[in-house]
């Protein structure tokens, strides 16, 4: 495939992750940086692609830590792998935390009659102390729902090959094979 082809074909995977919930790429790993300097790395759910923009949407909890380390340094990278593909691709990015708008409200909309909707209703924010495993906590009328909004700057694709791996960096409409 020539660049571009790949280039497509990363955009298109994406996208398809959104509405495919056994797609490999639905969970990639975003990473962040806390006050401390330490990195902080977790599953996310990737729930909106917008190529065009070049835009990943992220749905989290507003209390949530990782809000906090992007208000503190809005720099990260979110990293996808597909075993079917083996192809890893590592997107840096800049995140916007939206935390209200058409955009917000739409999500919501969407989600608030789901099952999904208790994650951004609970009183307790994530990582609080609970007496047990199954405790049903709280819940609010006020959603916590926030949309981490990450204009990708940069795409690194390593494809995984017996023939011979490959890997392609592509900043500002640019791509560059590089040294896997």
């Amino acid at each position: 495939m020539l660049p571009q082809q790949i280039t497509e074909s990363i955009w298109s995977e994406l996208h398809h992750a959104c509405s495919d919930k056994l797609h490999a790429w639905r969970t990639p790993v975003l990473a962040t940086v806390d006050a401390s300097g330490y990195p902080c790395a977790r599953t996310v759910v990737l729930r909106a692609v917008d190529a065009a923009s070049q835009q990943l949407f992220i749905y989290t909890d507003r209390r949530s830590p990782k809000i906090q380390e992007l208000l503190h340094c809005k720099h990260a990278e979110i990293v996808f792998w597909n075993a079917t593909l083996n192809w890893q691709l590592r997107a840096k990015a800049e995140i916007e935390v939206l935390t209200q708008g058409n955009i917000l409200e739409q999500a919501w909309e969407n989600i608030k009659h789901s099952t999904a909707s208790t994650d951004y209703l609970r009183n307790q924010h994530p990582g609080a102390v609970i007496n047990h495993a199954n405790d049903t906590s709280q819940t609010t009328q006020e959603h916590q729902l926030c949309i981490l909004a990450a204009r990708v700057l940069e795409l690194d694709w390593l494809e995984l090959s017996r023939n011979g791996n490959r890997r392609l960096r592509i900043k500002n409409n640019q791509a560059e094979w590089l040294v896997p």
